[in-house]
């Protein structure tokens, strides 16, 4: 996966990284149960990864593990870097995997390789709750068994927030408000063709290549190309519309994909609002809103 084209992954900093696993191996772990109780096993293989997980902080005190969660095809692990460290933190996650392929031996299992290739990166802000982050990761298994208990949680859900003086309603994957890395793509004409347009730019395909949310109309030009490259880079996104939806709406065959595939979530007032430039600010700042978790 790219990299933060601008962070030195060796200064102190929080990240949540995503470890996926490679196709054909076992399962991680099995959850069990429904989203009210749910119960996580881990295999032979998942205890391998645990236990390099527990290792890497104990062979590196520069290290802290908040949090982790072994899911059945991919493995979270929030840790931070508390001093300058001696190597970029990629190698520190290249040593959870060697070891963890090594610990697999000890249960007799045999396998050149657990993992794809690199890693997944979400780099906390300053401002970002650390609490929430582990929160987010402690509920994967919960949002798992949604998805498989309740199918139709991806689907059109009314009275979804309250934002000044409108209801909002909902089409798709209602667990993307709740992903904690997202942000607001809004494009000005100011900006265009700057260093600042391109730094932001790399900054929002960053986060949608590493399993963050992108917030926007998506109105200008700029950011539809920036959403095509989001979703080709299997990136997530919220839509937000200026249209109600119908009584009987259903996305056009693209948005529907993707809001099946859970990779969208689709936003629309209660009431349609005119197309006008007062309109399209007043739904950026709702993106914004929604970015910096103002809107519950």
């Amino acid at each position: 996966m790219p990299r933060h084209p601008k962070h030195d992954y060796r200064r102190p900093c929080t990240y949540h990284i995503t470890l996926k696993k490679l196709p054909n191996l076992p399962d991680f772990s099995v959850i069990t149960g429904c989203p009210e109780s749910w119960y996580v096993y881990h295999p032979p293989i998942g205890k391998a990864i645990q236990q390099s997980i527990v290792a890497i902080e104990k062979e590196n005190p520069k290290l802290k593990v908040y949090r982790y969660a072994i899911m059945p095809d991919h493995v979270h692990i929030l840790i931070r870097a508390l001093e300058y460290l001696e190597r970029p933190l990629g190698i520190y996650i290249s040593k959870i995997k060697i070891k963890a392929l090594q610990n697999t031996r000890l249960y007799g299992l045999s396998y050149e390789s657990l993992f794809e290739k690199d890693f997944y990166d979400r780099i906390l802000r300053l401002d970002q709750s650390l609490d929430t982050v582990i929160k987010y990761i402690y509920h994967n298994p919960y949002r798992l068994l949604v998805r498989k208990f309740y199918p139709d949680y991806f689907r059109r859900i009314n009275n979804v927030f309250y934002y000044k003086d409108i209801h909002w309603a909902a089409y798709g994957n209602l667990q993307l408000l709740g992903n904690p890395f997202r942000d607001a793509v809004v494009c000005h004409r100011a900006d265009a063709g700057t260093r600042k347009e391109d730094s932001l730019i790399k900054n929002w395909l960053h986060l949608a290549s590493n399993g963050g949310v992108l917030i926007s109309p998506f109105i200008a030009q700029k950011e539809k190309e920036i959403r095509e490259k989001a979703e080709a880079a299997n990136g997530k996104i919220i839509l937000i519309s200026n249209k109600a939806f119908g009584e009987r709406y259903k996305p056009a065959a693209h948005d529907f994909h993707q809001c099946e595939s859970g990779s969208l979530l689709i936003i629309a007032p209660i009431t349609e609002l005119p197309e006008c430039r007062r309109t399209f600010l007043f739904l950026n700042g709702l993106a914004e809103d929604l970015a910096l978790g103002r809107i519950r």
